[in-house]
This record gives structure tokens, C-alpha cells and sequence, in this order.
């Protein structure tokens, strides 16, 4: 299994870089990249552009302007392998959360679930490498929204422990 750290779009609501933010006493990219690492074979950074001095997977140019699904496209059409995928938007996620996500289960993937808002979190999952035919045929058929797709799918719903684990952090007035 690879992870896959999805770095963020342009940051603009936040102003600033969130890849960048030190949450933990290093960049938030940094901290998730080291928190997949712990469970991962090898851990990517999903980003449009190389600056980061990490392995860094660039988004495939077919995808631009899709937002973070473009991350998870680029990386299955790089491996078909199963892919652990956190943004880094979530500077709350710890290694319980991921350990979740692994639990043994039969579906295509398994994704965090907000029980209140009853959206699952597609950018902390675990992915099966069975995910990319479907993922593929939605790209192709012009569905990009990973909440529309996830609600139809054989999905695996993870809830936290922690409702604070799925704070997910775009503007400086969300901070911790």
C-alpha cells in the first residue's frame, strides 16, 4: 500500500500555504508524510507543482483545474496499488485514526464519515486498488464530485472517535 499526502490547492482562503503551517513542530506536509510512513510502503506527496523535498507525484495535466480527485487519479494511474490518502487539511488526524481506516473490511474502500453532517471525508481513506475502475468510469462520464460517488459505492463508513479528527482547517479562523 502507498499513501498519498494531498498538499492542498492554492491555499487561497487561507492566505497562506497550508502545506506549509506548523501544527506539530514541523510543516503540516511534513507531518502527514511521516504519519502515512508509519503504515505505508511508500508515501507521496500529491502536489501540482515539485517543491516539496519529498517524492512528490505532480498531477497529471489531464486532470487540471478537479481539485484534490486529481491527486487520486494521478496516483492510481501511477500504481495500481491500494492508496492511503490524507490531505492536509486535517491537522487533528493522529495514527488511532489511521489505524481506523485499516481495519479489515470487504468493501472498495473505507472513508471517514461525519455522523452529524453525513458527508463522508474522501481525503482520509484507504482506497483498494478495485476503486480505480469506478473512480476512472466517474472521471470519464464527467462526475467529479467524490461525495456523489462515495454515497453510490460499496463504500466502508469509518466514524471517529473524535469529531475533532475531521476539523478540516481552510482559513486562519479555523485554527487550532
Amino acid at each position: 500500500m502507498n499513501g498519498l499526502v494531498l498538499s492542498g490547492g492554492q491555499s487561497s482562503r487561507m492566505g497562506t500555504d497550508k502545506a506549509l503551517i506548523d501544527y506539530h513542530g514541523i510543516p503540516q506536509y511534513a507531518y502527514v508524510y511521516d504519519l502515512l510512513l508509519r503504515f505505508c510502503d511508500e508515501v507521496f506527496i500529491s502536489s501540482k507543482e515539485n517543491k516539496y523535498p519529498l517524492p512528490t507525484l505532480l498531477d497529471n495535466a489531464k486532470y487540471e483545474n478537479m481539485g484534490p480527485i486529481a491527486g487520486l487519479l494521478t496516483a492510481f494511474d501511477y500504481q495500481e496499488t491500494d492508496w492511503l490518502v490524507l490531505a492536509i487539511d486535517y491537522p487533528e488526524i493522529a495514527a488511532k485514526d489511521i489505524e481506523k481506516l485499516l481495519a479489515p473490511h470487504s468493501k472498495l474502500a473505507a472513508v471517514y464519515y461525519h455522523p452529524e453532517t453525513e458527508f463522508f471525508e474522501p481525503f482520509i481513506a484507504c482506497y483498494r486498488k478495485e476503486f480505480k475502475p469506478l473512480l476512472h468510469t466517474e472521471y470519464e462520464l464527467g462526475n467529479t464530485s467524490m461525495q456523489k460517488l462515495l454515497h453510490q459505492a460499496d463504500i466502508h463508513k469509518v466514524l471517529p472517535e473524535n469529531l475533532e479528527s475531521l476539523k478540516s482547517i481552510n482559513k486562519f479562523s479555523d485554527k487550532i
